[in-house]
């Protein structure tokens, strides 16, 4: 059973997430002892340059064998490889987590790999950025932030109430919701945008983006993400983005043909729907 206050937490991974979630703890939370995993030996140097960590390693196990809790915080694909090579330096009673951006498949690979007496529960920090790497981290990028925490009939309450304290802790504005639903939501409101805003730049002639103002840039902004993460991201959530683009066509081409018979009104009430529907989340 977890214990109630976290003491040694090990992030995997010294990405964007992973490295502003070492400085967030280093800032918020200083008397918890940090261990950073960093896969490649440039990363690793540029952590202990900044003291990320009180320890960064390339030796996983070293990484998550005194961790309470370990926080996965590199691309999805690689969690199956990752829960497995680590599984038998995992202690007994320590709980895993993750940043990772769908969760049915995750937990799935977790009830697989992870060994018994080993917690899982689910996080997802919505706190993304087109920006990689450790060079773009920040202390502050979990505050005021949603964060999905998914659960499933497994979930060990204590383990939960330890995940949910790391995130509202550093600012997060924690939701739970079961991993089915978690997968549902961010397809609407983040995979199939991606999508979208990569159609949108595919569609267009290289020789028009020069002059591209604001609308264009706003729009398209996340197109510039790591296509090795959205990758991971579409092949994990295939069947709800797949049919969140689907309902994104069906609205092009009833826009389409209203256009394409100068449909003064029918054209009127899709801009307006649209704009009633946004207005929750706009801004002033």
């Amino acid at each position: 059973m977890p214990k109630k206050d976290l003491q040694c937490l090990t992030i995997v991974g010294l990405g964007l997430l992973g490295g502003s979630l070492a400085m967030a703890m280093r800032r918020f939370k200083p008397t918890v002892r940090v261990v950073g995993f960093a896969h490649r030996l440039q990363t690793k140097s540029r952590a202990e340059r900044m003291h990320l960590a009180d320890l960064v390693t390339s030796d996983l196990s070293e990484a998550v064998g005194q961790a309470q809790l370990v926080v996965l915080a590199t691309p999805i694909c690689t969690f199956p490889v990752l829960m497995e090579a680590m599984a038998g330096a995992l202690r007994p009673g320590s709980v895993v987590t993750d940043v990772g951006s769908t969760k049915v498949q995750v937990h799935a690979w977790a009830r697989r790999y992870l060994p018994d007496g080993v917690k899982f529960v689910g996080s997802h920090p919505m706190a993304g950025s087109e920006r990689r790497g450790l060079a773009a981290a920040r202390p502050d990028l979990f505050q005021g932030a949603g964060c999905f925490v998914t659960t499933d009939h497994k979930t060990d309450p204590a383990a939960l109430r330890l995940v949910i304290g790391l995130w509202e802790g550093l600012g997060c504005k924690v939701t739970k919701v079961s991993p089915s639903r978690h997968d549902r939501i961010v397809a609407g409101i983040s995979h199939v945008p991606q999508a979208v805003a990569v159609g949108l730049v595919n569609a267009t002639s290289g020789r028009y983006i020069p002059y591209a103002g604001r609308g264009f840039k706003d729009t398209t902004r996340i197109a510039s993400s790591d296509e090795r993460i959205w990758t991971d991201i579409f092949i994990t959530n295939n069947s709800n983005v797949a049919a969140g683009i689907g309902r994104v066509i069906a609205n092009l081409e009833s826009l389409r043909r209203s256009i394409a018979r100068r449909d003064r009104a029918a054209i009127g009430r899709l801009l307006r729907a649209a704009r009633l529907k946004r207005q929750p989340i706009a801004g002033p």
